[in-house]
């Protein structure tokens, strides 16, 4: 679990240094776009993969800053690893998966997606076909609620956002549900904290109206 902790406290290092460029307006429209704890929950076998949800002017300086540089630091920690002990068997690798969201919020929007060890080859297979519904990215991406399908679901929609105390309250992710899924949300977050404290992470749970 140590060394999970430094890989997750590592991607942080970088997100936070690459976000600190924006000021201002910038900042603020930022804040909530971190991925780490996205990162965290995928190393951790909860999430299949990590959507790089970011402006797609922002996404390729992402992947080269942030991205891209932590998979090689995960590269050579397995291959250091794998000449210490010959025989663990195949590298754990963590790649880049690009593909296509044709979705009704997302038509024919190009999309970056980070996969893990753990991420399933269908997993993998699921997202070079690309992704055509809400409720298959709901799936990818194991949140239990999903966006409003309309105006009726808009009103009565959610915001639920997961923090770590023990990181002065940094967000680990956020998604919409309905007021009716309120019940799976709590045991999809029961899961993700027993999950992560190992990590040293100790979740909290939060559900707002959106402003």
């Amino acid at each position: 679990m140590a060394s999970c902790r430094a890989s997750i406290d590592s991607f942080r290092a970088k997100e936070d240094l690459f976000f600190a460029r924006f000021s201002g307006a910038r900042a603020t429209e930022y804040a909530d776009c971190a991925l780490y704890g996205e990162v965290a929950f995928c190393m951790a076998g909860l999430k299949p993969c990590v959507l790089v949800d970011l402006d797609r002017a922002l996404v390729e300086a992402y992947l080269q800053a942030v991205v891209l540089p932590w998979i090689d630091e995960q590269e050579q920690q397995e291959q250091k690893q794998e000449q210490e002990n010959p025989q663990r068997g195949e590298p754990a690798l963590w790649r880049v998966v690009r593909c296509v969201l044709d979705t009704p919020e997302m038509r024919q929007s190009p999309a970056v997606f980070v996969a893990g060890p753990r991420t399933s080859r269908r997993v993998d297979q699921a997202l070079m076909a690309g992704v055509a519904y809400e409720s298959q990215l709901a799936t990818l991406l194991d949140y239990p609620g999903g966006l409003p399908e309309d105006a009726a679901q808009v009103a009565t929609m959610l915001e639920v956002v997961y923090v770590d105390r023990a990181r002065d309250n940094k967000l680990m992710t956020t998604f919409a549900c309905q007021q009716d899924e309120q019940h799976n949300v709590v045991q999809h977050f029961q899961r993700y904290r027993h999950a992560m404290a190992p990590y040293g992470i100790d979740l909290a749970l939060m559900m707002r109206r959106p402003v």
